[in-house]
């Protein structure tokens, strides 16, 4: 586990203290401050998401802004880490994922090409982790969807066979 720590959080080791945890404490849920013995595991948890991917900390300085688009672009999203961009139409919900997620805008391509990478947020994005049936914010549909809502209905398009689905 230790050479890969993005699995901490299913080592048997951890999951017998956090089970010992709530019994102890007769409660349903811990947090990783009422497990002190295991403070600097837990510290290493937290840097990874429930896909086992590193966290990015927001950077709002280095992305351009939705008004830098070109109107004739062509506009992806890449989802996950090791997923394929899918196309975007719907203008509101590219301008949503422009105000939470980095892009680039690739001009030397036949057709211009935007890439907005959902996995690098340029502001603290709320809704990323919300439970099953529950809409973050936005003015698009789409862009109320949190991680595992939009995970499931694209994996089995955009998922790279390749990559950890």
């Amino acid at each position: 586990m230790e050479a890969h720590p993005c699995f901490l959080h299913l080592s048997p080791t951890i999951l017998q203290a956090y089970h010992d945890a709530c019994e102890t404490l007769d409660k349903a849920d811990v947090f990783g401050e009422e497990m002190l013995e295991f403070q600097d595991k837990i510290d290493k948890i937290r840097k990874y998401n429930k896909f086992f991917q590193l966290r990015q900390n927001p950077d709002t300085m280095s992305s351009p802004h939705f008004t830098n688009i070109p109107s004739t672009s062509k506009v992806y999203i890449c989802d996950f880490k090791g997923w394929k961009g899918r196309l975007l139409v719907d203008e509101d919900t590219i301008r949503d994922y422009t105000k939470c997620y980095h892009f680039t805008i690739d001009e030397g391509t036949p057709d211009l090409t935007v890439t907005i990478w959902r996995w690098q947020p340029r502001v603290a994005v709320t809704n990323c982790d919300q439970r099953a049936g529950q809409e973050g914010t936005g003015t698009s549909r789409e862009s109320r969807h949190g991680n595992c809502k939009i995970r499931e209905i694209f994996k089995g398009v955009y998922c790279n066979a390749l990559s950890v689905c």
